[in-house]
């Protein structure tokens, strides 16, 4: 199918059809993908905070005569602690749990909007342009903000390294 063809049928496309082909499925894939960053950051979060606490413990209790043992651990927690804390922002699931629910919800919105023909669409003529227009903008700047949440990762990772810090 040549794109001149593919345009046309995308303006041929009905209301209803746009909305379960289009923005059904990008509702969807932000919820499923909103609620998988949610629980990689919670499971993150958990274990290290799980690490976090347990440090005094091992630092307290003595493991061994000269609490030799009791430092081996300590360094080990720690470094399991650092090293969490690295992965987590290395992977941005925070950010990208927040952006991917905000966009969910936006366009769940216009959905609603569109179908009651509430707010903006209460005196438009051409409600279905205007859903098309907004709901593609919303996907557009949910992309954007993702590159620039990529994008960030090396500068965030260089200004919390230890190593370039003076």
């Amino acid at each position: 199918m040549s794109n001149s063809q593919e345009k046309e049928n995308y303006v041929r496309m009905s209301p209803s059809e746009y909305i379960t082909n289009r923005l059904d499925k990008q509702i969807q894939w932000f919820d499923e993908k909103s609620s998988c960053n949610q629980k990689r950051y919670k499971r993150f979060k958990k274990v290290e905070y799980f690490f976090t606490f347990a440090m005094p413990l091992f630092g307290t209790i003595p493991l061994g005569d000269d609490y030799l043992f009791n430092k081996i651990v300590l360094i080990f927690l720690g470094a399991v602690v650092a090293y969490l804390q690295f992965w987590n922002k290395l992977e941005t699931y925070y950010e990208l749990w927040y952006k991917y629910r905000t966009a969910c919800e936006m366009l769940q919105k216009e959905k609603y909007f569109f179908e009651a023909r509430a707010s903006e669409y209460a005196h438009c003529n051409d409600g279905f342009s205007l859903l098309v227009e907004r709901t593609e903008k919303i996907i557009s700047n949910t992309n954007n903000q993702w590159i620039h949440v990529v994008q960030g990762i090396p500068g965030q990772i260089s200004k919390n390294s230890p190593i370039t810090k003076n």
